[in-house]
């Protein structure tokens, strides 16, 4: 018989697919009037946006330009923390002008790749995307401000009657109202401040099947050449880690054939010349060969 072994199982992404060790250093500055623990905790703020923003970038398709990379960490400083799974101290020196500290942060990044596909950075990295915005009434400085990070951060690229269009207006006085409009959708909130405003309404565009779908395939990858099935197990760990080039990594197929072991992959990719250059270097030098094919 030349298939002698057929095995049909599923890998549910845990370890490297979810968690990675990300180890960081940062220096905080002492501010007059600061307790110990206040600038102990401001570290550590630091250390998790540091390394939650350096696992984004490595889970984004393409990279990010400097200064949407300095607002990103920005806005992951108040919310970092609700992506770190753990985290351990490796070392601290407290010197007269602040704290220096190194710690070893397990981020998740399946819920960050996520969150990066929510805000659409993930999908405007390479291309910014043109929209109209309109505001109605003034807006102060500080507004206006908000707005051209959110606009920079976001990935857009203001233009005229094109959609998406988002409006902004003021809501009584302590509340903000937005409209995103595209293609006969209407979506609607009402929020406390114009970033919760802002990337509730843009989840609804970037959260859409088609957006999802047009910014990857659906693939076949197999690979063969091995001569035990442990070798599956560890390429499969390396696969899951190539974050930049794939996604929704599952082995789908291995057989066991006179020649050796070959196995299946069904992944998303989301790069696709950067997952070949990877499989070229990779794979050849260990005596393995490989075939990507479309799945749709």
């Amino acid at each position: 018989m030349r298939l002698l072994k057929y095995i049909v199982f599923s890998i549910v992404l845990l370890g490297a697919g979810l968690a990675q060790a990300q180890p960081v250093e940062v220096f905080v500055p002492f501010e007059e009037g600061m307790t110990s623990m206040q600038l102990r905790q401001k570290a550590t703020d630091a250390a998790f946006a540091q390394s939650v923003t350096d696992t984004a970038l490595s889970l984004l398709p393409a990279p990010l330009s400097e200064d949407r990379q300095v607002l990103l960490k920005q806005y992951f400083l108040e919310k970092a923390g609700g992506y770190v799974l753990g985290y351990k101290e490796v070392s601290s020196f407290r010197a007269e002008d602040g704290l220096n500290l190194t710690m070893d942060v397990n981020v998740n990044r399946q819920a960050l790749r996520t969150a990066l596909q929510s805000m659409g950075i993930y999908y405007t990295v390479s291309e910014p995307l043109p929209v109209t915005f309109r505001h109605q009434g003034e807006l102060d400085e500080e507004s206006l401000q908000q707005v051209r990070d959110l606009i920079l951060l976001t990935g857009l690229k203001r233009d005229l009657d094109v959609q998406p269009e988002f409006l902004l207006q003021r809501e009584g006085e302590k509340l903000w109202k937005g409209r995103l409009i595209f293609e006969g959708r209407d979506w609607v909130a009402v929020k406390k401040d114009i970033p919760e405003l802002w990337f509730e309404l843009w989840k609804r565009y970037f959260g859409r099947k088609e957006m999802r779908e047009s910014a990857s395939s659906s693939t076949r990858l197999r690979v063969s050449g091995w001569f035990t099935p442990d070798g599956v197990q560890d390429f499969d760990r390396v696969l899951q880690g190539w974050v930049s080039a794939v996604q929704e990594v599952k082995l789908a197929e291995m057989e066991m054939l006179p020649s050796g072991v070959a196995a299946i992959w069904d992944v998303r990719v989301v790069n696709r010349q950067l997952l070949k250059s990877r499989l070229e270097a990779f794979l050849p030098g260990r005596g393995l060969s490989f075939v990507i094919t479309s799945k749709e």
